[in-house]
């Protein structure tokens, strides 16, 4: 692609998350827009294929480019002037008021999100959710790993409604889901609650069980809530004390 230019050599996957930012503020690259594959990404840039999967990963964590699985990546819907229209504390953290606002929003989202995907969801469709479930099961060392497992859950969750709307709604927002979570795992037993979350979410689904995934969507939400109110500006309100 013309738009690039060979990066230098310190800190090579900065460089490249740099360029891709850039690109998108620029409109050059818009939503949709399937990014090259890894090797023609690193023919590119002048840059090795490690480089390159180094800044998807973490592009991809931060909700801004999104991996199907056997279509490559592309750059995700995120409304990046809505995240930055939120307000910062000098310590660059979302305030808790907007985060509580954004869980609010996906409270009266999600719900019949996972109600139409009971209704709808093809057994392809569900095997890709448990997929997406299966990737952090065994491991909490990688926040960045579980951010990218449990928005691909999401996102796979809302295709499966088969109401493009919803889905580009919650593609939208996936940058914020990101976000969000940084508040939300901030120990090893949270990250277990959270999984449990999903899974009884999945289990619902694989029932067909409506009521179920609704209140199991609703119970994850309110479980993401109590976590975040327990916070103070990114650490928990009995560590600042």
């Amino acid at each position: 692609m013309p738009f690039f230019s060979e990066v230098e050599c310190q800190r090579v996957y900065e460089n490249i998350i740099f360029q891709i930012k850039e690109l998108i503020d620029e409109k050059k690259l818009k939503p949709g827009d399937r990014l090259p594959s890894e090797r023609k990404m690193a023919a590119y840039l002048g840059c090795s294929r490690t480089s390159v999967r180094e800044a998807f990963r973490v592009l991809e964590a931060d909700g801004l480019v999104i991996s199907r699985q056997g279509g490559g990546r592309f750059i995700q819907n995120s409304d990046q002037e809505l995240v930055m229209s939120y307000h910062l504390n000098s310590a660059g953290i979302v305030e808790k008021n907007a985060v509580l606002q954004f869980i609010e929003a996906r409270e009266a989202l999600e719900p019949k999100v996972a109600e139409l995907a009971c209704a709808r969801a093809t057994e392809q469709e569900l095997a890709v959710i448990k997929q997406d479930l299966e990737n952090p099961a065994a491991d909490f060392e990688s926040a960045d790993k579980q951010k990218k497992a449990f928005l691909n859950f999401h996102l796979s969750l809302a295709r499966a409604s088969h109401n493009f709307i919803l889905v580009s709604m919650m593609e939208a927002n996936a940058n914020l889901i990101c976000r969000i979570r940084k508040w939300t795992l901030f120990s090893e037993k949270r990250q277990t609650e959270d999984l449990r979350e999903h899974e009884a979410i999945l289990n619902a689904l694989m029932k067909r069980n409506k009521a179920l995934s609704v209140e199991a969507v609703k119970n994850h939400l309110s479980a993401l809530r109590r976590s975040i109110l327990v916070y103070e500006g990114g650490m928990k309100k009995n560590e600042a004390k």
